[in-house]
C-alpha cells in the first residue's frame, strides 16, 4: 500500500520547519538562555557562573527536543532523564526545571513563527503541527520531571542541607570572599547581604528553642550545630526588632551570648568571636543573655581566661588558699560589698549579719591580699580579680 501524499508532504514540511530552526540552534540556545535568566534566579546564577556551559546545555536540550519532533519521542525522554539528575545536583528546583521546558516551547515557537515569516521554510500547517509536537513532546517531558524529582528529592534535601551548612562553616570561618562567593552564600542561607544581624551562642539543648522563636518571629537564620553550643546568626529589619526576642529569652532559663549587631554579612566571623565572648561572660550553669559590649570590662576578661586567671591568683591568691569554709565566706562577703557599691551596712543586710560582721571580714580580706580598701586602684584589682573567678570558678578553688 503506497504512503498517502498529502502525510508525506505534511512529514518533509515538518522535517523542512525542524532543520531550519537546527541551523539556527546556536541563536536559539542564545534565547533559551536569555529567556531563563530572566525568569529564574537559579539559571540568572548559573549563567553568571558559567555561561558557555549554560549555553551548550541549552543547546543539547533544544537538540533533543527537536529531534523528538520527527523522530519520536523516545530519545527525548531518555535524554531528559540524565538532564534531570545533573539539574538536582547542582540545586535546581522542580519549578525551575518546569519553567525551563516552558521556555523550550516559547523560544522554538517564535522562531518557528519567524522563519515562517521569512517565508523561507515551512507552511501554516507545518506551523500547527509543530506547535503540537512540540508541547505534547514538553507535557510529557514534565511527567518525567515530576516523577524523577519524587524519587530524587529526599537525596536533593540531603545535598542541600549539606551545601548550607557548608556555607555556614565558611560564613562563620571567615572563609567567604566578598563580590559572587558572599553574594552565592547569602543565597543559599536564605540571608540578605545587608541590614541588621545579630549572631547567637546558645548550649546544644537550648538553641532548637531559639530557632523556633527566630522562624517564629519571622526573622531569616541559619544555624550551625556543634558539640556543646550551636551558632546561628538572624537577620532583623531593625535594631529594635531585637527587643522582643530579648524579652522572650530574659524570660527563660537559657543560656545565650550575643554580638554586637552588625549590618553587613561579610562581618560575620568578627561577631562570631563577639558572641563567644558574651556567651563566656555568663557564669558556669546561670541562665542569662550577654550582649557583647554591655561590659567591656567582663568581655576583656572572657576573651582572655588565662591572663585573668593568672590576674585572680596573683591578687586573691591569699585568699582562695586558706580553708574551703573562710574562702567561701570572704569571697561571697566581697562580691556583695561590690554589689551594695561598697557599703558595709548594705553588705550586711544581704547577708544577713551585723555591719561589723562585714567590716571584719573585709579587714581580713585585705589582711590575705596586702590591698588596702580605700586605695581605689586596690578595689579596681580586687574586683577584676573577683570577676575572673565568678567567670572560672576553678582558678577560685584550693589547688589538690
Amino acid at each position: 500500500m503506497s504512503a498517502d501524499p498529502f502525510e508525506l508532504t505534511a512529514e518533509l514540511e515538518l522535517a523542512e520547519l525542524v532543520d531550519g530552526l537546527l541551523a539556527d540552534l546556536p541563536g536559539l540556545a542564545d534565547d533559551l538562555a536569555a529567556l531563563l535568566a530572566r525568569k529564574e534566579y537559579f539559571y540568572r546564577r548559573v549563567d553568571e557562573l558559567e555561561p558557555n556551559r549554560f549555553r551548550q546545555v541549552c543547546a543539547t536540550i533544544l537538540a533533543q527536543v527537536l529531534a523528538g519532533v520527527v523522530e519520536g519521542h523516545d530519545g527525548t525522554a531518555a535524554g531528559l532523564r540524565r538532564a534531570v539528575v545533573e539539574h538536582v545536583r547542582i540545586g535546581a528546583s522542580l519549578p525551575a526545571m518546569l519553567t525551563a521546558l516552558r521556555a523550550v516551547g516559547t523560544v522554538t515557537h517564535d522562531a518557528a513563527l519567524r522563519l515562517l515569516a521569512d517565508q523561507s521554510r515551512g507552511t501554516p500547517s507545518a506551523l500547527m503541527r509543530f506547535s503540537l509536537e512540540i508541547w505534547e513532546i514538553l507535557d510529557a517531558c514534565s511527567e518525567v520531571v515530576t516523577g524523577m524529582f519524587g524519587s530524587l528529592g529526599a537525596e536533593a534535601v540531603r545535598r542541600d542541607t549539606q551545601a548550607r551548612l557548608a556555607a555556614l562553616d565558611r560564613l562563620l570561618n571567615g572563609q567567604v570572599l566578598p563580590g559572587f562567593e558572599l553574594d552565592e552564600t547569602a543565597r543559599v542561607l536564605g540571608l540578605p547581604l545587608t541590614g541588621v544581624f545579630v549572631v547567637v551562642i546558645a548550649a546544644c539543648d537550648e538553641s532548637a528553642g531559639l530557632a523556633n522563636l527566630a522562624a517564629g518571629l519571622r526573622w531569616r537564620s541559619a544555624w550551625r550545630p556543634g558539640p556543646e553550643v550551636e551558632t546561628g546568626i538572624i537577620a532583623a529589619g531593625r535594631i529594635s526588632d531585637f527587643v522582643p526576642i530579648r524579652q522572650v529569652l530574659a524570660a527563660s532559663s537559657v543560656t545565650v551570648g550575643l554580638s554586637a549587631a552588625f549590618g553587613d554579612l561579610a562581618d560575620a566571623s568578627t561577631a562570631v568571636r563577639q558572641a563567644r565572648i558574651a556567651h563566656r561572660c555568663l557564669s558556669p550553669g546561670d541562665a542569662g543573655i550577654v550582649q557583647y559590649g554591655e561590659r567591656p570590662l567582663v568581655d576583656l576578661l572572657a576573651a582572655a581566661p588565662v591572663q585573668a586567671g593568672d590576674h585572680a591568683r596573683a591578687v586573691l591568691g591569699g585568699v582562695v588558699s586558706g580553708t574551703v569554709a573562710e574562702r567561701e565566706m570572704l569571697l561571697s562577703t566581697l562580691r556583695v560589698w561590690f554589689d551594695g557599691r561598697g557599703v558595709a551596712k548594705e553588705a550586711a543586710r544581704q547577708l544577713h549579719v551585723h555591719p561589723n560582721t562585714v567590716r571584719y571580714r573585709l579587714r581580713r580580706i585585705q589582711e590575705l591580699t596586702g590591698l588596702d580598701l580605700t586605695d581605689l586602684r586596690d578595689v579596681a584589682e580586687l574586683y577584676v580579680a573577683l570577676e575572673a573567678i565568678r567567670l572560672d570558678p576553678v582558678t577560685g578553688r584550693q589547688p589538690g
